[in-house]
């Protein structure tokens, strides 16, 4: 194989990667997005279970602290106040985790919403491109 040759089939393939850069533009403009989300994700991942577990210390604790209560208590009204306590305390880090979880699916929806409509739009935006670069009379097109 000859110099020139060489010199023809690297010609060859820089126009090749010229006509793939429409494609490459999106690909990369994908591939970001999908790892940001990908990121988001995992960042409001840590945050839910951050606070799961900071909810279920603080249930230890509530807890301990009504056993013990409940242990020196003089009279049964007291031993149903500590337990009450503890229950009201339960009710409230269900409501949290509830909420919390719902902020993280909302998280997650976001970001694989924006990749989906980053996909419809590429999609769209293709075969217009096609129309208007093809050497179809218009009034074919029209048609």
């Amino acid at each position: 194989m000859t110099d020139q040759d060489n010199a023809n089939g690297f010609k060859d393939l820089q126009q090749v990667f010229g006509m793939l850069e429409p494609l490459r533009t999106a690909w990369a403009r994908n591939w970001v997005n999908y790892w940001q989300g990908q990121q988001k994700t995992l960042e409001s991942m840590e945050e839910f279970t951050r606070g799961w577990f900071q909810r279920r210390h603080d249930a230890v604790g509530a807890a301990l602290h009504a056993a013990e209560r409940s242990c020196v208590t003089c009279t049964p009204a007291d031993v149903v106040h500590e337990f009450q306590a503890w229950t009201t305390g339960s009710i409230q880090r269900i409501a949290a985790d509830g909420l919390a979880c719902q902020k993280h699916m909302m998280a997650v929806a976001e970001s694989a919403g924006a990749n989906i409509e980053l996909a419809e739009q590429a999609t769209v935006q293709r075969p217009a491109a096609r129309e208007s670069t093809s050497d179809t009379p218009s009034h074919v097109k029209a048609a």
